[in-house]
């Protein structure tokens, strides 16, 4: 029964993946997001995260303990690596706030 909840969890988290990237490419499209391809990380970060999510459901310890935890550890990077992709997204986003109200100098204009 947990196993099976994993697995449907982790199609959940996958399909998810399908609205963010939805979303982001539309606030990209908008001018919002930088037109380079970094917004895709997110994305990818879910149906990655997904896919080990459902691994760790699908291949229980007692079947193949070396391949659970490979999917439970997959999930853990991936799920660090999108706190960290946040995390500086938005130290970025909060250093352009901070100087947006910052007057011109004309050396600054001219670099």
């Amino acid at each position: 029964m947990f196993n099976g909840t994993l697995i449907v969890g982790g199609l959940l988290v996958t399909a998810f993946s399908v609205y963010i990237a939805h979303d982001l490419a539309a606030v990209a499209g908008a001018g919002g997001l930088d037109a380079g391809a970094r917004w895709r990380a997110v994305p990818t970060l879910f149906v990655v995260m997904g896919i080990m999510l459902a691994g760790v459901g699908a291949v229980p310890v007692s079947l193949s303990l070396l391949v659970h935890n490979l999917c439970a550890m997959g999930l853990a990077a991936m799920f660090l690596a999108l706190v960290f992709a946040l995390i500086f997204g938005w130290i970025a986003v909060f250093i352009r706030f901070l100087t947006a109200d910052r007057p011109v100098e004309a050396d600054d204009a001219l670099a």
